[in-house]
């Protein structure tokens, strides 16, 4: 049985994504966005794995298209609140806060378009799971390399 053992740390990722873009456009996230996202990003999970025990399907392609689609999900969200006009004035310029949305969601498409890519074989796919996490983690370099959250 293949089991994604990462899947709850995606989720986390996910939900941490979204609150950056909501806190760097100055906008109030509540208690109910919190709750209502976990529990939906959980049940589509529970929903998933309930389906991948029924005889005929095969938990690789299920647990796979649940990535994409979440991560896409997350990543066109964040992109767009972070196009979106900001709450009130931050200290970050127009022009940066569109390349960030840009490398956000550039990132979630390389993401979800390896794992389709590689959809027949979920252990091939998840030796990518590198894209994932470096994608989060050159989006802070560039940052700081264009001076982008320098005013904080």
């Amino acid at each position: 049985m293949w089991v994604p053992v990462g899947l709850p740390f995606m989720i986390l990722t996910w939900y941490m994504m979204l609150r950056f873009a909501f806190r760097l456009q100055l906008y109030y996230m509540g208690r109910i966005f919190t709750v209502s996202f976990i529990s939906i990003a959980a049940g589509g999970f529970l929903v998933v794995a309930y389906l991948s025990f029924n005889p005929g399907n095969i938990p690789q392609q299920l647990y796979i298209h649940y990535y994409i689609i979440m991560g896409l999900i997350s990543h066109l969200t964040t992109g767009l609140v972070m196009f979106a006009r900001p709450a009130s004035k931050t200290r970050i310029k127009r022009k940066k806060l569109n390349l960030l949305s840009i490398l956000i969601i550039f990132a979630g498409i390389i993401q979800s378009t390896i794992l389709y890519f590689f959809e027949m074989s979920g252990y091939i796919a998840l030796v990518f799971v590198i894209v994932y996490f470096s994608c989060y983690a050159f989006v802070p370099l560039i940052l700081r390399y264009y001076g982008i959250l320098t005013s904080y």
